[in-house]
């Protein structure tokens, strides 16, 4: 018998908790040391919920991007986040479509990496019970570092650092690929190029131009 319980769901997802915690504070934080309406970074989490992209999402407004190069860096960030879609069993969900739906938009990096494990006890009722708790764990998350940045000395600052780590990580990560290196190397290149020729607003939109341009001349060779 498939075990969907609460119980079960919350134990799945005590490393979610772990690691959505302090990178949601530090969010929240560095939201508030930018002036930035408290409320916005809350609506963010609930309803954006894209830990890379609200990071992101700090320094675009407070530097004033414009908005197409707002919405070209979101849809380059979350992008991958269409293919996650493959593991949600869709057929299971018929007659609930706002379960599917909820499903599909709280769908991260950190769920699908946990979902995808299950295999076919990944039914729609434990699928729901773990995005709804780590989306809990997101969301309060935030509610407390917007508290803490009431109080946090703005002389103590970095907490922008969390999204430079952040990816970091995942970059060190792709490093252990060989078949990722000429895409890795094509990001490179591409930053170097937009640094070069573009104003600081406009360096991360030409940039991911240009990495498209390298990706549809040359895609690299999947072995």
């Amino acid at each position: 018998m498939q075990d969907s319980s609460w119980r079960r769901a919350f134990v799945l997802t005590i490393p979610l908790l772990l690691g959505y915690t302090p990178l949601a504070i530090a969010y929240a934080v560095m939201w508030v040391q930018n002036g930035l309406p408290p409320l916005w970074a809350l609506a963010a989490s609930l309803f954006l919920y894209a830990g890379a992209m609200q990071f992101l999402l700090v320094g675009l407004l407070v530097s004033g991007v414009n908005p197409g190069a707002v919405a070209l860096a979101t849809l380059a960030v979350n992008l991958r986040l269409t293919f996650y879609g493959f593991i949600i069993p869709v057929a299971a969900y018929r007659g609930r479509p706002l379960q599917l739906a909820y499903s599909v938009h709280a769908l991260t990096d950190e769920t699908y990496s946990l979902i995808s494990q299950l295999g076919d006890e990944a039914t729609p009722q434990l699928i729901t019970r773990i995005e709804l708790l780590a989306h809990t764990y997101w969301v309060s998350s935030t509610a407390i570092g917007l508290l803490l940045g009431q109080i946090i000395p703005p002389q103590i600052v970095g907490f922008e650092f969390a999204l430079t780590a952040l990816f970091l990580i995942l970059a060190q990560n792709h490093c252990y690929h060989r078949e990722r290196h000429r895409v890795q190397l094509y990001g490179l290149v591409a930053t170097l190029i937009a640094l070069a020729t573009v104003s600081d607003r406009n360096v991360l939109a030409v940039a991911i131009a240009i990495l498209l341009v390298f990706l549809c001349i040359a895609p690299p060779v999947r072995k």
